[in-house]
């Protein structure tokens, strides 16, 4: 139980404050809070790597998916808010994610960005983050769904 696989295959955990093998065992332990408050739940991408590499079996991506609900459920906020908030408004706006418009919404906002400068300049020259930001056509059903949450949002 202690191998800690899952937090080294995991592409984030150097974001996290707790590892995926840490929050289990908080988990285990009846942490409820703890794990509730952690940003760890909501950095998690959900790639699989650690319940793909578990050697015991345990699905710390599972875990975090159904963590997230009952945080919410408790009326934890997540930390990471500002990012989602702008990641769903270029979504909505372009029906895609453009990364180039993310990282730079982002970084209007979060000042520590700019640490991220010379890495976004290496993509930038190597063709990998495009400057055009790809828009879908018809936009109308997507903008159906985000009015839904806004109106969920709206009666809370």
């Amino acid at each position: 139980m202690q191998c800690g696989i899952c937090a080294g295959s995991c592409p984030v955990s150097h974001e996290m404050d707790y590892t995926p093998r840490q929050l289990v065992r908080m988990v285990q332990l009846g942490l409820k809070k703890e794990v509730l408050n952690s940003n760890t739940i909501w950095i998690c991408t959900t790639c699989f790597s650690c319940s793909v590499r578990c050697p015991r079996g345990i699905r710390p991506t599972e875990l975090m998916e159904t963590l997230r609900p009952i945080a919410i459920a408790e009326g934890v906020k997540n930390k990471n808010a500002r990012f989602d908030e702008i990641f769903s408004g270029v979504v909505g706006k372009n029906g895609r994610a453009s990364e180039f418009l993310l990282i730079s919404k982002y970084s209007l906002k979060e000042p520590e960005m700019i640490k991220q400068l010379p890495f976004g300049f290496g993509l930038f020259k190597k063709g990998k983050l495009p400057l055009s930001v790809d828009k879908m056509e018809d936009t109308s059903e997507l903008k159906a769904i985000f009015k839904l949450e806004e109106n969920k949002e709206a009666e809370k």
